[in-house]
């Protein structure tokens, strides 16, 4: 039976909210029905209790009243607003979220809210109307959740009995790297820099209880920065979109699909700076953008794996930050309080101030970065056809300072996009 867990907020939609959660219960059993954050015990950190409920629970409703959009904006910038840190928390654990409409409101307009939770509006949202129709609506609402649910543990099983065979991560036969006599250096504008990696032993922590990273036996080498516009142009100019090699089997299906021709904030002024980093980017086009890289080089460039990435943001003394252990929102691109950014930031801003142990900039805070990892079964094969791929490092705009931890774990759909992810590339 799935865990459900409702967010509101009491001077929007308590009564309203207190009849949804009789019916859910009804379907679901009061065990696994969580209202109210009121039963918080004492001397606990109510952010740690907090995202360890939204962890347990894999139904996240977000009950939304006409007053909703008001209270949300009016405590942008309190930092212990409960429902805030709940979608956020929702949101970076990739769980299902349903927005719930009731009292006749309507999906308000995101663009004077958080930017953490920007995420929320292109979530399909349920309506619950008051009565004679809202055991109907009830009943509605609980029967999709049961049917996605179902959908997805059949998805869950295939994937599980079908064998993963691993793939080198590209179409390119590799004789030795740059054998072709063209250096990325020389591919892509500044500011680019590799910074090498030195292979390592032993196991790294993460967020998630359930998983530990090995670090890296071989060495590697990552990009200094994030890949700005003015690289990923070099992709577009060179028939990026246009070129079915360099696009998986899935990707090349998103990309016909939905027609993309260029990131979805290519020509807005606010992102779009040479030296911004690209966003709007799916995994699938980060994943392109590294096999047209790697086919017009001849070496190896992929997208960093999730334990390159965290050993090289923390390295070898497991770091919290990749600057320290203690939290410095001055360090990086960010909105936790008093900081409060509303932009990504030129990807040399914060060099010197914020750099992992191995000089790499960025690997907190400016935008979330795609890994090539499977966030479910933890494999690296590109070819795969992952629900869900890992995000590291936090963006410009969350609120809360775990996003910010070398350790932190986040997945995305491979498809998604959005204006606080981007990515850097490794080189094997």
């Amino acid at each position: 039976m799935p865990k459900i867990f409702i967010s509101y907020r009491r001077a929007d939609s308590q009564y309203v909210t207190d009849s949804i959660y009789d019916h859910m219960v009804s379907h679901f059993g009061e065990d696994d029905v969580f209202l109210d954050v009121g039963s918080i015990p004492f001397r606990v950190d109510f952010r740690e209790y907090l995202r360890d409920q939204i962890a347990d629970h894999e139904v996240i409703l977000v009950v939304m009243g006409q007053d909703w959009a008001r209270i949300m904006q009016e405590r942008t910038g309190q930092s212990n607003d409960f429902v805030r840190i709940e979608i956020e928390n929702a949101l970076a654990m990739n769980k299902l979220i349903i927005p719930v409409l009731v009292k006749n409101a309507s999906m308000p307009d995101f663009s004077k809210l958080p930017a953490s939770i920007s995420d929320l509006q292109w979530r399909n949202s349920a309506i619950i109307r008051r009565q004679p129709d809202l055991k109907n609506d009830c009943q509605r609402l609980a029967d999709g959740i049961k049917q996605y649910l179902k959908s997805q543990q059949k998805s869950e099983k295939e994937t599980t009995s079908a064998p993963i065979k691993e793939k080198v991560p590209s179409p390119a036969k590799r004789t030795g790297r740059g054998d072709s006599g063209v250096r990325v250096e020389s591919i892509l504008p500044a500011p680019f820099a590799w910074i090498d990696i030195p292979a390592g032993n032993g196991t790294m922590k993460t967020s998630a209880a359930n998983v530990v990273l090995d670090i890296p036996n071989q060495p590697y080498s990552i990009s200094k920065y994030p890949i700005t516009n003015a690289q990923f142009r070099k992709f577009i100019d060179a028939g990026g979109y246009k070129t079915d090699k360099w696009w998986t089997k899935e990707g090349l299906k998103y990309r016909n699909d939905k027609n993309w021709i260029e990131p979805r904030y290519w020509t807005d002024s606010k992102w779009d700076n040479d030296n911004q980093p690209v966003v709007g980017v799916s995994w699938y086009e980060s994943v392109a953008f590294c096999l047209w890289l790697s086919d017009v080089t001849n070496e190896n460039i992929m997208l960093p794996t999730e334990d390159q990435w965290q050993f090289a943001a923390q390295g070898t003394k497991e770091l919290t930050y990749p600057w320290g252990n203690d939290w410095d929102c001055k360090r990086c691109n960010n909105s936790v309080n008093p900081c409060d950014s509303n932009v990504t930031t030129p990807v040399t801003q914060y060099e010197g101030k914020g750099d992992s142990p191995f000089g790499i900039v960025d690997m907190a805070g400016n935008v979330w970065e795609w890994c090539l990892t499977d966030y479910e079964n933890k494999t690296n094969n590109v070819y795969y056809n992952a629900n869900t791929r890992v995000l590291r490092g936090g963006s410009w705009g969350n609120v809360f300072t775990d996003y910010f931890r070398a350790d932190f774990r986040n997945g995305y759909n491979p498809y998604d996009w959005n204006f606080v992810r981007g990515f850097r590339i490794s080189r094997s």
